[in-house]
């Protein structure tokens, strides 16, 4: 049995290529939830918050496993505008969101 560093393959580096999709896709899917939080009845408010919270999460843990400093600030920004909507619905900050989206999407281009 061979021992972890002592094969003669390299060992496999995470696929960049696979974090950058996997990051478009959270953020297509919290745009997704977004456009239905702002459309939606008081019921399905709760769930569709829960659902952007998810995406959040898993656009920060990517953006953690892609090491350009650009994604991660885009990222932090995205955050920080999702808070202020929070706390207040005003167009101001649904436009933050979209363009910090945008511009996340943009520097995930390869």
């Amino acid at each position: 049995m061979t021992k972890a560093g002592e094969g003669k393959l390299p060992p496999k580096t995470p696929d960049l290529k696979k974090y950058h999709q996997e990051l478009e896709v959270h953020a297509r899917k919290f745009e997704h939830a977004l456009q239905g939080y702002l459309n939606a009845s008081a019921a399905d408010k709760p769930r569709l918050k829960a659902v952007m919270d998810t995406h959040l999460q898993l656009i920060q843990q990517v953006t953690k496993e892609i090491t350009r400093a650009g994604v991660h600030k885009e990222e932090s920004k995205l955050e920080s505008s999702y808070r202020q909507f929070l706390n207040g619905h005003s167009a101001e900050s649904i436009a933050a969101i979209e363009q910090d989206l945008e511009t996340l999407r943009n520097y995930n281009q390869l």
